[in-house]
């Protein structure tokens, strides 16, 4: 079952969607589908807020049908979310 509430991260540069891998799978993606400018640890994907988010959004809605439900957390200045893994390749 998929997670209806996700949050999205921010700081004073950028932001992220947070993301379970689970859930990424379950629409049908995966890390290689995401940039390099996403982040991951163990557990979750967080994925940048120009291309990937919205890649992740636009298959949950065609897999869902509606759009899921997103929480805004700011983090000030930098975000420690920018200290985890790369997710994808540098293009």
């Amino acid at each position: 079952m998929l997670d209806r509430h996700y949050s999205f991260f921010s700081d004073a540069g950028h932001g992220w969607l947070r993301v379970t891998i689970d859930d990424c799978k379950a629409i049908g993606l995966d890390r290689s589908d995401f940039s390099w400018y996403s982040y991951s640890d163990p557990f979750w994907l967080y994925l940048e807020e120009d291309c990937d988010a919205s890649k992740f959004i636009a298959a949950y809605v065609k897999t869902v049908g509606e759009m899921p439900v997103i929480h805004d957390v700011h983090h000030g200045r930098n975000s420690p979310i920018r200290s985890k893994a790369r997710v994808g390749q540098r293009r």
